[in-house]
């Protein structure tokens, strides 16, 4: 697969000059190229083979890829394509893409997109090289969790529930709710049975407020057997019916008590996590000493 010029290619600011020759001499590198029309104009071996894995066909040069396959899978060469045209206009920029595979590790693929020129400055076609990046992302997502998540329950840590609320604040969230919870007793249960004892009712009572709360919510463990949840865009009475229907599962999964406060406001409030914070707190220590069945949120 030869042509009759080289490729210019701009990565960013940086300018490189593909022969032909070049490009079809490096079996390793996993690249394609549309044309102006959206046919393929080089594949790569590695690309060739991945395409054919996907959507049951080889690319061939000169062809469009909507001559092989299905209408049902056209729409993932559409992101492909859109971002092709990006390109075409001038743009040289990165993504990254997230696959699933299931039970497997997701891969993750960086595909860099450049405009392709001719040696008179005309755009030709598009290049796209793309690299295997999941190593560096799977990494990555490790440490991120190890900053947003505590060691013991696997839930977040206080620093990322402050940044979950500070962001509905940003996106004027009409209803914010942010429920504060502590295990009663704690501290004998953990003092009288060991550590070990007590840090399994942590995280016990940590899957069941994983399982009650609805999938937006953020659960969080503050240190100790404190927990918090922010419960984005739900009332003060959808929140009282989920904290009932966590006091009935804590009691009949662990067997003790837990207590509750929380404060439900909107973004126009101006409050900061840290006013949410002291009020439910408040709150749910005026449970706890009145021994109230009931959440006092007034």
């Amino acid at each position: 697969m030869l042509f009759a010029y080289s490729i210019v290619v701009h990565i960013g600011s940086r300018r490189f000059v593909l022969p032909s020759l070049i490009l079809d001499s490096v079996s390793y590198l996993h690249l394609y190229a549309f044309d102006m029309n959206d046919c393929f104009m080089l594949v790569d071996n590695e690309y060739n083979d991945v395409v054919f894995r996907l959507f049951h066909f080889r690319p061939r040069v000169g062809e469009s890829p909507f001559n092989h396959i299905s209408k049902e899978n056209a729409f993932k060469f559409k992101s492909n394509l859109n971002h092709a045209k990006r390109a075409k206009r001038g743009e040289a920029f990165t993504t990254v893409s997230r696959i699933s595979r299931g039970q497997k590790t997701p891969l993750y693929l960086e595909m860099i997109y450049s405009p392709i020129y001719d040696h008179s400055g005309r755009t030709i076609g598009v290049l796209c090289l793309i690299l295997d990046v999941t190593w560096q992302k799977t990494r990555e997502e490790k440490v991120n969790e190890m900053i947003s998540k505590d060691s013991l329950t696997k839930l977040y840590n206080r620093s990322y529930v402050e940044s979950a609320f500070n962001e509905c604040m940003f996106n004027k969230m009409e209803t914010v709710t942010l429920i504060l919870s502590d295990l009663n007793d704690f501290k004998h249960y953990n003092d009288t049975k060991g550590h070990i004892y007590g840090d399994n009712l942590l995280v016990r009572y940590a899957r069941i407020l994983e399982d009650i709360m609805p999938d937006n919510a953020v659960v969080a463990r503050l240190g100790g057997d404190e927990f918090v949840v922010l419960l984005p865009g739900v009332s003060r009475k959808q929140t009282e019916f989920l904290i009932n229907v966590a006091r009935l599962a804590v009691f009949e999964d662990i067997g003790i008590t837990a207590s509750y406060g929380f404060h439900t406001d909107s973004y126009a409030s101006h409050k900061s996590f840290e006013d949410f914070y002291m009020i439910a707190d408040r709150r749910m220590y005026r449970n706890k000493k009145n021994k109230r069945n009931l959440v006092e949120n007034e």
